[in-house]
């Protein structure tokens, strides 16, 4: 019993160890090559030499625009799914409509009857203030005719100077050619008294009608004035009251409104952001939507691959080395040829590595380089038909 003990404490004793080599590169790693591919070709490993030419790593392949997701408004509810998962759709293409979208509808129809009859109102007001505008223009013109009046008045007046003027002078001739009486008290009566007293009542009459027009020519001087004022007055008042009219209807602020309801509304409709094919349908009619996207879409039509190199093979890979991809997923013949390739980018940030290793024994302290691969137009074809598929991948460095 106790021999049995010892070879059982031996033979883990002496598997301890041999992991322990693998481990830090002691012995060579059967697993290494076959169960993680990332790790061929690196010396810390020891599976392949690192002057074999090609570096094995593994990777995922995805649309060269990358995998999008769709997101709605959270806390609305899906009301209505437009697409189904594998359909292909073009840009700005209806793929969901929220739950919201009913009362948002409503919101910018409201919008859109407040904003005609406020517009209906202000020309009603704006077509009022006109109205009292042209009014006072009125009063304008009648300033003018008082003006007119005025002239007219003071041409009756140096008509009536005129006037009283001849008559003054007819009655100092009058009075000049009446003789004066003898003493028997008898006189050569040229002038009768009749005739030199009807001629007095003419320049009476005659100062009387200039007093007048004089009188009238002030009164209409002095309401000419007032009225002038006053039109003017009317005037200025009519064209603030159209500007205070048509400013005290806020149209402009509805339509901000309007528009801001427009796209508020827009966003009730989930719309593809560009052409693709529908991935994944996450969230199903009924719904609320929380953070999660509602559906994923890509554009298969280009493919890529993306590799993670470890960072000490990274200074073998430059732009432009031929890589296959493999997988025996794809159909023949490509699950044995597999997919071409070219690197087209090596990326500048370290990180941990995305995907697992099957190896046991492989190290998890490792850092990784992103690399992309861009695939040829023929394989995209074969490469979409899983996105995010795990791959191998060989970079033939030539190093």
């Amino acid at each position: 019993m106790k021999y049995l003990r010892a070879l059982v404490l031996l033979a883990v004793v002496a598997l301890l160890g041999g992991a322990a080599a693998c481990y830090f590169g002691w012995l060579p790693n059967p697993l290494a090559s076959r169960a993680n591919p990332g790790t061929a070709g690196s010396s810390l490993d020891g599976s392949d030499p690192a002057d074999s030419g090609i570096l094995r790593i593994m990777g995922w392949v995805e649309p060269a625009g990358g995998v999008i997701d769709i997101n709605g408004i959270p806390g609305d509810r899906l009301e209505r799914l437009a697409v189904a998962e594998g359909e292909a759709v073009e840009k700005d293409q209806v793929l969901a409509t929220l739950e919201s979208r009913a009362l948002k509808q409503q919101q910018v129809d409201l919008l859109v009857i407040q904003i005609a009859e406020a517009t209906a109102r202000r020309d009603a007001e704006a077509q009022l203030a006109e109205t009292r505008i042209q009014t006072a223009k009125l009063g304008q013109d009648k300033v003018k005719l008082q003006d007119l009046q005025a002239e007219s008045l003071q041409e009756k007046i140096r008509l009536l100077e005129d006037n009283l003027a001849l008559a003054q002078k007819d009655l100092d001739r009058l009075s000049k050619l009446r003789a004066p009486a003898d003493a028997s008290g008898l006189s050569d009566e040229i002038v009768s008294e009749q005739d030199l007293e009807r001629q007095q009542l003419v320049v009476h009459r005659a100062k009387t009608e200039l007093g007048a027009a004089k009188a009238d020519l002030r009164g209409l001087q002095e309401t000419r004035q007032l009225n002038a004022q006053a039109a003017e007055a009317d005037y200025g008042a009519a064209l603030a009251g159209k500007t205070e009219a048509v400013a005290a209807i806020p149209i402009k602020s509805l339509q901000e409104r309007l528009e801001m309801a427009k796209a508020d509304l827009a966003l009730s409709e989930i719309r593809a952001p560009s052409s693709g094919t529908v991935l994944k349908i996450f969230v199903r009619a009924g719904e609320s939507l929380a953070q999660k996207p509602v559906l994923a879409m890509g554009d298969l039509a280009r493919m890529v691959a993306q590799a993670e190199v470890y960072e000490v093979d990274a200074k073998r890979v430059e732009r432009g080395l031929p890589a296959v991809i493999r997988s025996p997923a794809f159909h023949a013949p490509f699950d044995q040829a597999g997919l071409q390739g070219k690197v087209v980018s090596v990326g500048r940030m370290v990180n941990t590595p995305e995907l697992k290793s099957l190896n046991p024994f492989a190290r998890v302290d490792r850092h990784v380089i992103p690399v992309r691969i861009e695939l040829d137009k023929k394989d995209s074809v074969e490469a979409a038909r899983f996105v995010n598929l795990q791959v191998d991948i060989e970079i033939h460095t030539g190093k």
